[in-house]
Formats: C-alpha cells, structure tokens, sequence
C-alpha cells in the first residue's frame, strides 16, 4: 500500500513538472502577455485600490518598454540622453496625476487604500526587478563600454523614482 501511494505521488509530482516545463521560451513571449494584462488594468470586484495600484505598475512597465525601445540599438549617450529626458518629463505629469488619484483614495476609502499598498508592496519589487532583468543588457553597455555613469542612472533609477512619485504621500 505504501509503495502504491509513493508510486502515485512521485507520477503526479512528474505530471506537474512536465505540465509546467513547455520547453524554453524567449523572455519576450513571456513578457508581452504579463505586461498587456497588466498595462490595462479593467475595475473588478477587487476593488478601487487594486485597480489603482495596477493602473500605477501598469504605467511604470510602460516606461520601462519606452526606455527599452529607445536604448535596444545602444545609441550614442549624445542621441539617447534628450530622448530619455523628454519621455521622462512626458510621464512625470502621468505619475503625478496617479499620485492625486492615490491620495484621493487615502483621503475616500482607507479600506481601499490599504488594498492599493498591499497591491503595492506584494507587486512593486517584482516590476522593478523585472526593469531590472529587461534592462541589465543596455545598463550593462553603458556603464562597461562607454563607462557613463550618468546614463546608467538615467536608465536603471528614474524609471524607479517616477514610481515613487506616484505613490509619494508626502
């Protein structure tokens, strides 16, 4: 009997191993559906703060994707630096509508706003380290063959700190 159960387990453990395998997939197949679905977010019966939080995470992939097209072809820090500056000043004012729409919830619904932080802070360092996984080739460029750490910066910790500026209480 024993040996039927250890048996049945060990078949089912393969089972799920082999369901979740699927061979290797290119890290952009992977992340196009994750960052569509999260991009978008649509209210549902979690609420107001859970739509916020996705509507402000969904807002920070995108800028990391706008980053990411701009840097793929590794122009010239002359070329690239203006680029990034105006993308993002054009999102400093999209964060900091975000950032009213997140204070307004702590100042409505502080039931909701709790679920908009536990959002947050079950989610936010998965967005990031993913920025971080997505850029590391084009950081990695700029801070080892052009030795600018200046674009390294620009790169790796704005995208962060427009972030923070949405969810900013102070």
């Amino acid at each position: 009997m024993k040996k039927w159960l250890v048996l049945s387990l060990t078949l089912t453990l393969l089972m799920v191993f082999m369901a979740c395998g699927g061979g290797e997939k290119k890290q952009e197949e992977v992340a196009a559906p994750i960052q569509e679905a999260v991009a978008e977010p649509t209210p549902t019966a979690e609420g107001k703060g859970v739509f916020l939080a996705k509507e402000i995470l969904g807002m920070f992939d995108e800028i990391v994707g706008k980053v990411g097209e701009l840097a793929k072809d590794k122009p010239e820090v002359a070329v690239l630096k203006p680029q990034l500056e105006e993308l993002y000043s054009s999102y400093r004012e999209k964060m900091t509508e975000l950032n009213t729409k997140y204070l307004a919830l702590r100042d409505s619904d502080i039931a909701q706003f709790g679920q908009c932080n536990t959002y947050l802070g079950e989610n936010r360092g998965k967005h990031v380290f993913k920025k971080d996984t997505d850029l590391t080739g084009i950081v990695s460029h700029y801070n080892l063959q052009v030795g600018d750490q200046e674009m390294v910066k620009l790169i790796s910790e704005e995208p962060v700190q427009l972030l923070e500026m949405a969810v900013s209480q102070g």
